[in-house]
């Protein structure tokens, strides 16, 4: 059973040491916030991005929720699941995308 854990930092670059589904609501935010920040900064050639390797499984998360969040929500907002093992793969190919913009 999921309980509402707290977050060991803020998710500014630190790391979650055991997630719920609110850990993850809350920090998917993040990458919002990055990107609020990178538009004040009025810099072009600025990009500022986020994610977030989780390493409890989709499934595990989402257990006993009526209505749970579709894997690919997460993963639009820069959450990736550790489990999947292309994730490392989706990490390299959105920072990338970014990189030639």
């Amino acid at each position: 059973m999921l309980r509402n854990r707290r977050p060991i930092s803020n998710g500014m670059g630190g790391r979650i040491k055991s997630e719920s589904v609110a850990d993850l609501a809350r920090n998917t935010q993040l990458s919002k916030d990055i990107k609020q920040l990178e538009k004040a900064l009025g810099e072009k050639e600025i990009s500022l991005e986020s994610f977030i390797l989780s390493k409890t499984p989709y499934e595990t998360l989402i257990k006993g929720r009526t209505e749970p969040e579709p894997k690919e929500e997460f993963k639009a907002n820069h959450v990736l699941f550790m489990e999947d093992q292309d994730w490392a793969g989706e990490l390299f190919q959105k920072i990338m995308k970014w990189a030639i913009h």
